[in-house]
Protein backbone atom coordinates (compact mmCIF):
# COMPACT_ATOMS: atom_id res chain seq x y z
CA UNK A 1 0.00 0.00 0.00
CA UNK A 2 2.82 2.44 0.93
CA UNK A 3 4.66 1.88 -2.36
CA UNK A 4 1.49 2.52 -4.37
CA UNK A 5 0.81 5.71 -2.47
CA UNK A 6 4.35 6.91 -3.06
CA UNK A 7 4.03 6.16 -6.82
CA UNK A 8 0.85 8.18 -7.08
CA UNK A 9 2.35 11.19 -5.44
CA UNK A 10 5.42 10.92 -7.64
CA UNK A 11 3.25 11.72 -10.64
CA UNK A 12 1.93 15.02 -9.20
CA UNK A 13 3.38 18.44 -10.17
CA UNK A 14 5.49 20.21 -7.61
CA UNK A 15 3.57 22.56 -5.33
CA UNK A 16 5.06 25.67 -6.93
CA UNK A 17 3.97 24.58 -10.38
CA UNK A 18 0.23 24.18 -9.66
CA UNK A 19 -0.91 27.68 -10.70
CA UNK A 20 0.81 27.66 -14.10
CA UNK A 21 -0.71 24.26 -14.82
CA UNK A 22 -4.19 25.45 -13.90
CA UNK A 23 -3.86 28.51 -16.09
CA UNK A 24 -2.86 26.36 -19.05
CA UNK A 25 -5.81 23.97 -18.57
CA UNK A 26 -8.29 26.85 -18.33
CA UNK A 27 -6.91 28.46 -21.46
CA UNK A 28 -7.17 25.20 -23.44
CA UNK A 29 -10.74 24.72 -22.23
CA UNK A 30 -11.76 28.17 -23.43
CA UNK A 31 -10.13 27.55 -26.81
CA UNK A 32 -11.92 24.20 -27.33
CA UNK A 33 -15.30 25.59 -26.34
CA UNK A 34 -14.92 28.36 -28.89
CA UNK A 35 -14.01 25.94 -31.72
CA UNK A 36 -16.40 23.01 -31.23
CA UNK A 37 -20.06 22.23 -30.47
CA UNK A 38 -21.25 22.08 -26.90
CA UNK A 39 -22.89 18.88 -25.62
CA UNK A 40 -26.30 20.58 -25.85
CA UNK A 41 -25.98 21.42 -29.56
CA UNK A 42 -24.57 18.18 -30.97
CA UNK A 43 -27.85 16.94 -32.49
CA UNK A 44 -29.85 13.83 -31.54
CA UNK A 45 -28.37 10.86 -29.77
CA UNK A 46 -26.16 9.08 -32.32
CA UNK A 47 -27.33 5.73 -33.67
CA UNK A 48 -24.93 2.97 -34.41
CA UNK A 49 -25.29 1.68 -37.98
CA UNK A 50 -27.69 -1.18 -37.24
CA UNK A 51 -29.01 -3.31 -40.05
CA UNK A 52 -32.69 -4.17 -39.81
CA UNK A 53 -34.30 -6.92 -41.87
CA UNK A 54 -37.71 -5.47 -42.51
CA UNK A 55 -39.34 -7.01 -45.52
CA UNK A 56 -42.29 -9.19 -46.28
CA UNK A 57 -41.73 -11.56 -49.13
CA UNK A 58 -38.01 -11.69 -48.61
CA UNK A 59 -36.97 -8.05 -48.84
CA UNK A 60 -34.27 -6.57 -46.73
CA UNK A 61 -33.77 -2.95 -45.70
CA UNK A 62 -30.62 -1.48 -44.25
CA UNK A 63 -31.11 1.38 -41.85
CA UNK A 64 -28.63 4.15 -42.59
CA UNK A 65 -28.52 5.84 -39.25
CA UNK A 66 -27.50 9.26 -38.07
CA UNK A 67 -24.22 9.92 -36.34
CA UNK A 68 -23.58 13.20 -34.58
CA UNK A 69 -26.76 14.75 -35.93
CA UNK A 70 -25.91 14.39 -39.60
CA UNK A 71 -28.43 13.52 -42.27
CA UNK A 72 -29.72 9.96 -42.25
CA UNK A 73 -31.76 8.08 -44.80
CA UNK A 74 -33.83 4.94 -44.46
CA UNK A 75 -33.50 2.62 -47.42
CA UNK A 76 -36.67 0.59 -47.88
CA UNK A 77 -37.13 -2.23 -50.33
CA UNK A 78 -39.83 -0.82 -52.58
CA UNK A 79 -38.83 -1.48 -56.14
CA UNK A 80 -35.32 -2.29 -55.07
CA UNK A 81 -33.16 -5.28 -55.85
CA UNK A 82 -34.52 -8.54 -54.45
CA UNK A 83 -33.21 -9.86 -51.17
CA UNK A 84 -34.67 -13.34 -51.15
CA UNK A 85 -31.53 -14.75 -49.57
CA UNK A 86 -32.96 -13.59 -46.25
CA UNK A 87 -36.41 -15.08 -46.61
CA UNK A 88 -35.90 -17.94 -49.00
CA UNK A 89 -32.36 -19.21 -48.70
CA UNK A 90 -31.65 -18.77 -52.37
CA UNK A 91 -35.01 -18.20 -54.06
CA UNK A 92 -34.93 -15.11 -56.22
CA UNK A 93 -37.53 -12.38 -55.95
CA UNK A 94 -37.56 -9.69 -58.59
CA UNK A 95 -38.49 -7.01 -56.08
CA UNK A 96 -39.88 -6.89 -52.59
CA UNK A 97 -42.85 -5.19 -50.98
CA UNK A 98 -42.26 -2.06 -49.06
CA UNK A 99 -40.69 -2.45 -45.65
CA UNK A 100 -41.29 -0.24 -42.62
CA UNK A 101 -39.11 2.87 -42.63
CA UNK A 102 -36.17 2.28 -40.33
CA UNK A 103 -35.47 5.85 -39.29
CA UNK A 104 -35.49 9.28 -40.85
CA UNK A 105 -33.32 12.15 -39.75
CA UNK A 106 -32.49 15.29 -41.67
CA UNK A 107 -30.75 18.42 -40.52
CA UNK A 108 -30.31 17.19 -36.99
CA UNK A 109 -33.91 16.13 -36.31
CA UNK A 110 -35.02 12.57 -35.82
CA UNK A 111 -38.47 11.09 -36.24
CA UNK A 112 -38.03 8.27 -33.74
CA UNK A 113 -37.28 8.48 -30.06
CA UNK A 114 -33.69 7.89 -29.00
CA UNK A 115 -34.63 6.75 -25.55
CA UNK A 116 -32.43 3.71 -25.00
CA UNK A 117 -29.03 5.23 -25.53
CA UNK A 118 -30.11 8.61 -24.17
CA UNK A 119 -30.96 7.26 -20.73
CA UNK A 120 -28.13 4.77 -20.55
CA UNK A 121 -30.63 2.10 -19.48
CA UNK A 122 -29.93 -1.43 -20.68
CA UNK A 123 -32.97 -3.54 -21.53
CA UNK A 124 -33.20 -7.32 -21.80
CA UNK A 125 -36.09 -8.47 -23.97
CA UNK A 126 -37.23 -12.08 -23.98
CA UNK A 127 -38.64 -13.12 -27.36
CA UNK A 128 -40.50 -16.43 -27.40
CA UNK A 129 -41.41 -17.84 -30.82
CA UNK A 130 -43.93 -20.61 -31.41
CA UNK A 131 -42.17 -22.27 -34.34
CA UNK A 132 -39.73 -21.77 -37.19
CA UNK A 133 -41.13 -20.56 -40.46
CA UNK A 134 -40.67 -17.35 -42.47
CA UNK A 135 -43.73 -15.43 -41.23
CA UNK A 136 -42.79 -15.89 -37.58
CA UNK A 137 -39.12 -15.22 -38.32
CA UNK A 138 -40.01 -11.92 -39.95
CA UNK A 139 -42.33 -11.06 -37.07
CA UNK A 140 -39.36 -11.50 -34.73
CA UNK A 141 -37.16 -9.23 -36.83
CA UNK A 142 -39.89 -6.61 -36.95
CA UNK A 143 -40.16 -6.64 -33.16
CA UNK A 144 -36.40 -6.21 -32.81
CA UNK A 145 -36.41 -3.38 -35.32
CA UNK A 146 -38.72 -1.32 -33.09
CA UNK A 147 -35.97 -1.08 -30.48
CA UNK A 148 -33.35 -0.16 -33.08
CA UNK A 149 -35.65 2.55 -34.42
CA UNK A 150 -35.94 3.90 -30.90
CA UNK A 151 -32.21 4.49 -30.83
CA UNK A 152 -31.18 1.38 -28.91
CA UNK A 153 -28.12 -0.60 -29.91
CA UNK A 154 -28.20 -4.39 -29.79
CA UNK A 155 -25.56 -5.67 -27.41
CA UNK A 156 -25.10 -2.25 -25.81
CA UNK A 157 -28.43 -0.82 -24.72
CA UNK A 158 -30.69 -3.76 -25.58
CA UNK A 159 -30.20 -7.53 -25.51
CA UNK A 160 -32.60 -9.99 -27.12
CA UNK A 161 -32.98 -13.39 -25.49
CA UNK A 162 -34.36 -15.42 -28.42
CA UNK A 163 -36.10 -18.74 -27.78
CA UNK A 164 -38.18 -21.04 -29.98
CA UNK A 165 -40.61 -23.67 -28.66
CA UNK A 166 -40.93 -25.43 -32.04
CA UNK A 167 -44.65 -26.13 -31.54
CA UNK A 168 -44.14 -27.80 -28.14
CA UNK A 169 -46.31 -26.33 -25.36
CA UNK A 170 -44.30 -27.72 -22.39
CA UNK A 171 -41.12 -26.32 -23.93
CA UNK A 172 -42.80 -22.94 -24.37
CA UNK A 173 -43.79 -22.96 -20.69
CA UNK A 174 -40.23 -23.71 -19.60
CA UNK A 175 -38.86 -20.94 -21.78
CA UNK A 176 -41.37 -18.45 -20.40
CA UNK A 177 -40.43 -19.57 -16.88
CA UNK A 178 -36.77 -18.86 -17.69
CA UNK A 179 -37.64 -15.32 -18.77
CA UNK A 180 -39.43 -14.76 -15.47
CA UNK A 181 -36.56 -16.24 -13.47
CA UNK A 182 -34.08 -14.04 -15.33
CA UNK A 183 -36.23 -10.97 -14.68
CA UNK A 184 -36.22 -9.74 -18.26
CA UNK A 185 -37.58 -6.24 -18.78
CA UNK A 186 -40.28 -7.37 -21.22
CA UNK A 187 -41.50 -10.49 -23.01
CA UNK A 188 -42.59 -10.49 -26.66
CA UNK A 189 -44.38 -13.62 -27.80
CA UNK A 190 -44.82 -14.70 -31.42
CA UNK A 191 -47.78 -16.96 -32.17
CA UNK A 192 -50.67 -18.25 -30.07
CA UNK A 193 -48.87 -21.18 -28.42
CA UNK A 194 -46.01 -19.01 -27.17
CA UNK A 195 -48.39 -16.27 -26.05
CA UNK A 196 -50.63 -18.63 -24.11
CA UNK A 197 -47.65 -20.24 -22.41
CA UNK A 198 -46.11 -16.93 -21.33
CA UNK A 199 -49.41 -15.56 -20.03
CA UNK A 200 -50.11 -18.76 -18.08
CA UNK A 201 -46.64 -18.78 -16.50
CA UNK A 202 -46.87 -15.14 -15.47
CA UNK A 203 -50.30 -15.62 -13.94
CA UNK A 204 -49.20 -18.78 -12.13
CA UNK A 205 -46.16 -17.08 -10.63
CA UNK A 206 -47.76 -13.72 -9.97
CA UNK A 207 -45.31 -12.05 -12.36
CA UNK A 208 -46.07 -8.64 -13.86
CA UNK A 209 -43.31 -8.47 -16.47
CA UNK A 210 -44.78 -6.54 -19.43
CA UNK A 211 -45.99 -9.04 -22.02
CA UNK A 212 -46.69 -8.22 -25.67
CA UNK A 213 -48.11 -10.78 -28.11
CA UNK A 214 -47.79 -10.74 -31.87
CA UNK A 215 -48.62 -13.04 -34.83
CA UNK A 216 -51.83 -14.14 -33.07
CA UNK A 217 -54.79 -14.47 -35.41
CA UNK A 218 -57.47 -14.26 -32.71
CA UNK A 219 -56.37 -13.28 -29.18
CA UNK A 220 -59.96 -13.56 -27.98
CA UNK A 221 -60.41 -17.19 -29.00
CA UNK A 222 -56.93 -17.84 -27.57
CA UNK A 223 -58.09 -16.27 -24.27
CA UNK A 224 -55.34 -13.68 -24.33
CA UNK A 225 -57.83 -10.83 -24.33
CA UNK A 226 -61.55 -10.11 -24.19
CA UNK A 227 -64.00 -11.86 -21.92
CA UNK A 228 -65.66 -15.26 -22.14
CA UNK A 229 -68.89 -16.23 -20.42
CA UNK A 230 -69.95 -19.74 -21.30
CA UNK A 231 -69.75 -20.01 -25.08
CA UNK A 232 -69.98 -16.26 -25.56
CA UNK A 233 -66.76 -14.39 -26.27
CA UNK A 234 -66.63 -10.62 -25.97
CA UNK A 235 -63.91 -9.49 -28.37
CA UNK A 236 -63.18 -6.17 -26.70
CA UNK A 237 -59.67 -4.79 -27.38
CA UNK A 238 -59.82 -2.82 -24.14
CA UNK A 239 -60.14 -5.98 -22.04
CA UNK A 240 -56.78 -7.61 -21.35
CA UNK A 241 -54.59 -8.45 -18.33
CA UNK A 242 -53.00 -5.48 -16.57
CA UNK A 243 -49.51 -6.56 -17.67
CA UNK A 244 -50.31 -7.82 -21.18
CA UNK A 245 -51.35 -6.36 -24.53
CA UNK A 246 -50.38 -6.95 -28.14
CA UNK A 247 -51.11 -6.72 -31.84
CA UNK A 248 -53.56 -9.06 -33.52
CA UNK A 249 -52.68 -10.58 -36.90
CA UNK A 250 -55.87 -11.96 -38.42
CA UNK A 251 -55.07 -12.90 -42.03
CA UNK A 252 -57.30 -11.75 -44.91
CA UNK A 253 -58.98 -15.13 -45.40
CA UNK A 254 -61.73 -13.87 -47.70
CA UNK A 255 -59.25 -12.02 -49.91
CA UNK A 256 -57.12 -15.17 -50.04
CA UNK A 257 -60.03 -17.24 -51.33
CA UNK A 258 -61.00 -14.51 -53.79
CA UNK A 259 -57.46 -14.69 -55.15
CA UNK A 260 -58.01 -18.36 -55.99
CA UNK A 261 -61.12 -17.47 -57.98
CA UNK A 262 -59.26 -14.65 -59.71
CA UNK A 263 -56.50 -16.99 -60.86
CA UNK A 264 -58.95 -19.72 -61.88
CA UNK A 265 -62.61 -18.68 -62.10
CA UNK A 266 -63.61 -22.33 -62.69
CA UNK A 267 -62.51 -23.47 -59.21
CA UNK A 268 -65.40 -25.13 -57.36
CA UNK A 269 -63.74 -27.18 -54.61
CA UNK A 270 -60.93 -26.00 -52.33
CA UNK A 271 -58.92 -28.28 -50.08
CA UNK A 272 -57.96 -26.71 -46.74
CA UNK A 273 -55.37 -28.03 -44.27
CA UNK A 274 -55.64 -26.94 -40.66
CA UNK A 275 -54.96 -27.86 -37.01
CA UNK A 276 -57.86 -27.91 -34.50
CA UNK A 277 -55.33 -27.69 -31.64
CA UNK A 278 -54.22 -24.21 -32.68
CA UNK A 279 -56.61 -21.40 -31.69
CA UNK A 280 -55.45 -19.30 -34.62
CA UNK A 281 -56.12 -22.18 -37.01
CA UNK A 282 -59.62 -22.69 -35.64
CA UNK A 283 -60.37 -18.98 -36.06
CA UNK A 284 -59.16 -18.81 -39.66
CA UNK A 285 -60.83 -22.11 -40.59
CA UNK A 286 -64.18 -20.93 -39.20
CA UNK A 287 -63.78 -17.77 -41.28
CA UNK A 288 -62.86 -19.78 -44.39
CA UNK A 289 -65.94 -21.96 -44.04
CA UNK A 290 -68.20 -18.93 -43.71
CA UNK A 291 -66.60 -17.09 -46.63
CA UNK A 292 -66.47 -20.15 -48.92
CA UNK A 293 -70.18 -20.72 -48.48
CA UNK A 294 -70.87 -17.09 -49.39
CA UNK A 295 -68.67 -17.40 -52.48
CA UNK A 296 -70.29 -20.63 -53.65
CA UNK A 297 -67.14 -22.68 -53.02
CA UNK A 298 -67.11 -26.17 -51.55
CA UNK A 299 -64.50 -26.33 -48.79
CA UNK A 300 -63.08 -29.74 -47.88
CA UNK A 301 -60.70 -29.79 -44.95
CA UNK A 302 -58.21 -32.22 -43.47
CA UNK A 303 -56.22 -31.80 -40.27
CA UNK A 304 -52.48 -31.89 -39.70
CA UNK A 305 -51.67 -31.48 -36.02
CA UNK A 306 -47.92 -31.61 -36.65
CA UNK A 307 -45.71 -30.95 -39.69
CA UNK A 308 -45.16 -34.66 -40.32
CA UNK A 309 -48.90 -35.11 -40.96
CA UNK A 310 -49.15 -32.58 -43.79
CA UNK A 311 -48.18 -35.06 -46.51
CA UNK A 312 -50.96 -37.52 -45.68
CA UNK A 313 -53.48 -34.72 -45.23
CA UNK A 314 -52.68 -33.23 -48.63
CA UNK A 315 -52.80 -36.63 -50.31
CA UNK A 316 -56.20 -37.28 -48.74
CA UNK A 317 -57.54 -34.07 -50.28
CA UNK A 318 -56.40 -35.21 -53.74
CA UNK A 319 -58.88 -38.11 -53.51
CA UNK A 320 -61.69 -35.55 -53.34
CA UNK A 321 -60.59 -34.00 -56.63
CA UNK A 322 -60.06 -30.56 -55.14
CA UNK A 323 -59.35 -27.82 -57.67
CA UNK A 324 -56.93 -25.95 -55.41
CA UNK A 325 -55.19 -26.18 -52.04
CA UNK A 326 -55.47 -23.38 -49.50
CA UNK A 327 -53.26 -22.95 -46.44
CA UNK A 328 -53.95 -20.04 -44.12
CA UNK A 329 -51.63 -19.38 -41.15
CA UNK A 330 -51.78 -22.72 -39.33
CA UNK A 331 -48.30 -23.09 -37.84
CA UNK A 332 -48.07 -26.87 -38.08
CA UNK A 333 -49.10 -26.80 -41.74
CA UNK A 334 -46.94 -23.82 -42.73
CA UNK A 335 -44.02 -25.51 -40.96
CA UNK A 336 -44.58 -28.61 -43.11
CA UNK A 337 -45.49 -26.73 -46.29
CA UNK A 338 -42.88 -28.51 -48.41
CA UNK A 339 -44.99 -31.67 -48.28
CA UNK A 340 -48.07 -29.82 -49.53
CA UNK A 341 -46.00 -28.28 -52.34
CA UNK A 342 -44.84 -31.77 -53.36
CA UNK A 343 -48.42 -33.06 -53.61
CA UNK A 344 -49.48 -29.92 -55.49
CA UNK A 345 -46.73 -30.42 -58.06
CA UNK A 346 -47.30 -34.14 -58.47
CA UNK A 347 -51.03 -33.69 -59.06
CA UNK A 348 -51.03 -30.31 -60.84
CA UNK A 349 -53.24 -28.76 -58.16
CA UNK A 350 -52.29 -25.13 -57.47
CA UNK A 351 -51.47 -24.18 -53.89
CA UNK A 352 -52.50 -20.79 -52.48
CA UNK A 353 -51.55 -19.31 -49.12
CA UNK A 354 -52.48 -16.67 -46.56
CA UNK A 355 -48.87 -16.03 -45.58
CA UNK A 356 -47.08 -14.01 -48.29
CA UNK A 357 -43.80 -15.81 -47.66
CA UNK A 358 -45.39 -19.14 -48.55
CA UNK A 359 -44.88 -18.08 -52.17
CA UNK A 360 -41.13 -18.27 -51.65
CA UNK A 361 -41.54 -21.91 -50.64
CA UNK A 362 -43.75 -23.03 -53.51
CA UNK A 363 -47.27 -21.59 -53.23
CA UNK A 364 -48.47 -20.24 -56.59
CA UNK A 365 -49.70 -17.08 -54.89
CA UNK A 366 -50.09 -15.96 -51.29
CA UNK A 367 -51.98 -12.95 -50.02
CA UNK A 368 -51.67 -12.05 -46.38
CA UNK A 369 -50.45 -9.67 -43.74
CA UNK A 370 -47.06 -8.01 -43.59
CA UNK A 371 -45.69 -9.90 -40.59
CA UNK A 372 -42.67 -7.65 -40.25
CA UNK A 373 -45.11 -4.81 -39.69
CA UNK A 374 -47.01 -6.89 -37.15
CA UNK A 375 -43.86 -7.52 -35.14
CA UNK A 376 -42.79 -3.90 -35.47
CA UNK A 377 -46.07 -2.67 -34.02
CA UNK A 378 -45.82 -4.99 -31.01
CA UNK A 379 -42.21 -3.94 -30.48
CA UNK A 380 -43.26 -0.31 -30.55
CA UNK A 381 -45.78 -1.02 -27.81
CA UNK A 382 -42.99 -2.52 -25.72
CA UNK A 383 -40.74 0.50 -26.29
CA UNK A 384 -43.52 2.87 -25.23
CA UNK A 385 -44.09 1.02 -21.97
CA UNK A 386 -40.41 0.53 -21.12
CA UNK A 387 -39.64 4.21 -21.72
CA UNK A 388 -42.65 5.35 -19.67
CA UNK A 389 -44.45 6.88 -22.63
CA UNK A 390 -47.47 4.63 -22.07
CA UNK A 391 -48.82 2.00 -19.71
CA UNK A 392 -50.12 -1.38 -20.74
CA UNK A 393 -53.53 -0.40 -19.37
CA UNK A 394 -53.59 2.50 -21.84
CA UNK A 395 -52.67 0.34 -24.84
CA UNK A 396 -55.65 -1.45 -26.36
CA UNK A 397 -55.17 -4.57 -28.45
CA UNK A 398 -54.21 -3.37 -31.92
CA UNK A 399 -54.63 -5.05 -35.30
CA UNK A 400 -52.21 -5.12 -38.22
CA UNK A 401 -53.91 -4.41 -41.53
CA UNK A 402 -51.02 -3.95 -43.97
CA UNK A 403 -51.16 -6.66 -46.65
CA UNK A 404 -48.74 -8.08 -49.20
CA UNK A 405 -49.21 -10.27 -52.28
CA UNK A 406 -46.43 -12.58 -53.42
CA UNK A 407 -46.38 -14.99 -56.37
CA UNK A 408 -44.06 -17.71 -57.60
CA UNK A 409 -43.86 -18.15 -61.37
CA UNK A 410 -41.88 -21.39 -61.08
CA UNK A 411 -44.50 -22.89 -58.79
CA UNK A 412 -47.25 -21.84 -61.20
CA UNK A 413 -45.45 -23.63 -64.02
CA UNK A 414 -44.94 -26.82 -61.99
CA UNK A 415 -48.51 -26.83 -60.67
CA UNK A 416 -50.11 -26.24 -64.06
CA UNK A 417 -51.65 -22.82 -63.61
CA UNK A 418 -51.36 -19.58 -65.56
CA UNK A 419 -51.21 -16.44 -63.47
CA UNK A 420 -53.35 -13.59 -64.89
CA UNK A 421 -51.57 -10.42 -65.93
CA UNK A 422 -53.49 -8.42 -63.30
CA UNK A 423 -52.18 -10.66 -60.51
CA UNK A 424 -48.63 -10.47 -61.83
CA UNK A 425 -48.89 -6.70 -61.99
CA UNK A 426 -50.06 -6.43 -58.35
CA UNK A 427 -47.25 -8.74 -57.25
CA UNK A 428 -44.44 -6.89 -58.98
CA UNK A 429 -43.13 -6.05 -55.55
CA UNK A 430 -42.79 -9.73 -54.65
CA UNK A 431 -42.32 -12.16 -57.52
CA UNK A 432 -40.32 -15.33 -56.96
CA UNK A 433 -38.87 -17.26 -59.86
CA UNK A 434 -37.52 -20.22 -57.89
CA UNK A 435 -38.69 -22.43 -55.05
CA UNK A 436 -36.76 -22.37 -51.82
CA UNK A 437 -34.91 -25.62 -51.11
CA UNK A 438 -35.63 -28.06 -53.95
CA UNK A 439 -38.05 -30.67 -52.64
CA UNK A 440 -36.56 -34.06 -51.73
CA UNK A 441 -37.75 -37.20 -53.46
CA UNK A 442 -40.89 -38.68 -51.86
CA UNK A 443 -40.09 -41.16 -49.13
CA UNK A 444 -40.60 -44.76 -50.19
CA UNK A 445 -42.42 -45.47 -46.93
CA UNK A 446 -44.81 -42.52 -47.18
CA UNK A 447 -48.27 -43.58 -46.07
CA UNK A 448 -51.05 -42.70 -48.46
CA UNK A 449 -54.49 -41.87 -47.13
CA UNK A 450 -57.09 -44.62 -47.44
Amino acid sequence: MNSAHTKTRAGLPRKGAVLPWLSLVLALGMLLSACGPTPDTGGPTPLTGATATTATGGSEATATTATGGGEATATTATGSEATATTATGGATATTAPSAPTATTATGGTQATATTGSATGKHYTIGILQTATHPALDFTREGAKQAFIQAGMVEGQTVTFDLRNAELDAPTAAKMADAFIANKVDAIITIGSLASQAALAEEQKQGSTIPLFFTAVADPYVAKLAGKQEGDTITADPKIHPAFETGVQAFPPVEDGLKLIKEVNPDVKTVGLLWNPNEPNSKATTDEARKVADKMGLTLIDRTATKPAETLDAAQALVRYNVDAFFVSTTNSVVNGLDSVVRVAQENKIPLFGNDPLSASRGAVAALGLDYTQNGLEAGQQAVQVLTNKATIQSLDIQMTTKQALCINTKAAELQGVVLPAAVKDRAKGCTYTEIKNPLPAPAATATKAP
